[in-house]
């Protein structure tokens, strides 16, 4: 009678693919690799664990998992220890990365059976393991630069004199009342950026990894961004301050939906630039400080760009040719029939053909934000298209 109900329980393990005939003790790996993207430093981290089959009306498993730390660069320290937890139970452990290192990914074999977790708040790698296969586990933690520093540091400075043919492509350092603000000037090809989740024009319907362009470096190092491509929708201008537009409304939706959370790294109440190294636009009007986390490009970081160059390429030419609009006005008079000639500002927009334009009348162009990151970001990559600064 015993040995039939054990037979019974037998098949029903089979059914459920948790028993193997031939396995009555199995043993499971636990390697964790902790590494850099640069350079060759590399640490391993081993242990076992023993996983027993009881069949005795249920099924369970017992899981004992010992990490043991060895040398290495990219962790400060780790908790050795042994860790016991059930079947699809979760075993944690503490790791904290050596300075001037930010984790990065968790990658586990049998991936679709094992749920790894690292929570940067706490330095806790979670794993919940839900088979008996050998598992293999890789964190890997990565060397992070004030992306200030790395901006200045991988980068030739030329200095910007008003005036002046800046035919060169890179970077330019411009000096205003005895501080210095960078900027980035044509074909610029290192000034890549990833950061957020967010919906553009080239996917409407679902978030996507964020690219964005640094444009410059203030005189406090914070660092101005300006989107890689376009929002979604086509914007009606009305004359009026920008905090209570429609464009910035707009904005201001799509910020808090996507970017809110960042908030604690874009800076709020900055100043846009309002002086420029190029003179060739006359007559336009620039709102300077904006009480917002969110705004557009002025018509000065746009000339300084080199986008209204006739014979330069620049890095906010876009591939999809849509008008946008920027911050700043045309300053110009209209005749109303009862008072006489009233100043008025029209809003710039860029063309479909990259030239600046304003509208006498209302107009319809799509939005382009720009936001500013505090100066003590950090990041890792290289600014390059297929390498951009990732933010932590």
């Amino acid at each position: 009678m015993k040995e039939k109900r054990i037979e019974k329980e037998i098949k029903k393990a089979q059914k459920k693919g948790i028993y193997n005939p031939k396995l009555k003790l199995g043993i499971v790996a636990l390697i964790l690799v902790i590494g850099t993207v640069i350079g060759v430093s590399y640490a391993y981290y081993t242990g076992t664990a023993n996983n027993t089959l009881t069949i005795s009306g249920t099924v369970s498993k017992r899981i004992n998992i010992r990490v043991e730390a060895g040398e290495h660069g990219a962790v400060e320290s780790m908790d050795i220890a042994t860790k016991q937890t059930d079947y699809g139970t979760s075993a944690k452990f503490k790791l904290t990365p050596a300075e001037g290192y930010q984790y990065k990914e968790v990658t586990c074999t049998d991936s679709n059976k094992v749920t790894p977790i690292y929570d940067r708040s706490n330095n806790t790698l979670t794993i919940t393991p839900k088979t008996i296969n050998n598992v293999s586990c890789t964190v890997i933690f990565t060397k992070v630069v004030k992306l200030v520093d790395e901006i200045k540091k991988a980068n030739t400075i030329r200095i910007a004199t008003p005036g002046e043919n800046l035919v060169w492509n890179g970077l330019y350092k411009r000096t205003t009342n005895n501080k210095n603000s960078y900027y980035f000037r044509g074909a610029a090809e290192n000034n890549y950026v990833k950061f957020g989740l967010g919906t553009t024009i080239d996917s409407p319907n679902h978030p996507t990894d964020l690219i964005w362009r640094i444009v410059e470096i203030n005189e406090d190092e914070n660092i101005l961004l300006v989107l890689n491509t376009l929002l979604n929708d086509k914007i009606y201008y009305e004359n009026g301050d920008f905090i209570d537009s429609i464009e910035h409304n707009a904005l201001n939706d799509w910020y808090n939906k996507y970017l809110y959370d960042s908030k604690n790294i874009i800076k709020k109440n900055y100043i846009y630039n309002s002086s420029s190294s190029k003179t060739d636009l006359e007559d336009f009007y620039t709102i300077n400080t904006i009480n917002s986390y969110i705004g557009l490009l002025t018509i000065n970081e746009v000339m300084d760009a080199g986008l209204l160059e006739k014979n330069m390429q620049s890095y906010l030419q876009l591939k999809n040719s849509n008008p946008w609009w920027t911050m700043s006005c045309y300053r110009g008079t209209y005749v109303d029939p009862d008072i006489g000639v009233i100043d008025t500002y029209y809003k710039y927009y860029i063309s479909k053909n990259d030239y600046a334009m304003y509208d006498w009348n209302s107009a319809f162009a799509y939005l382009r934000p720009v936001i500013v990151l505090n100066s003590n970001v950090y990041a890792y990559g290289s600014g390059i298209k297929d390498n951009p600064y990732v933010i932590f």
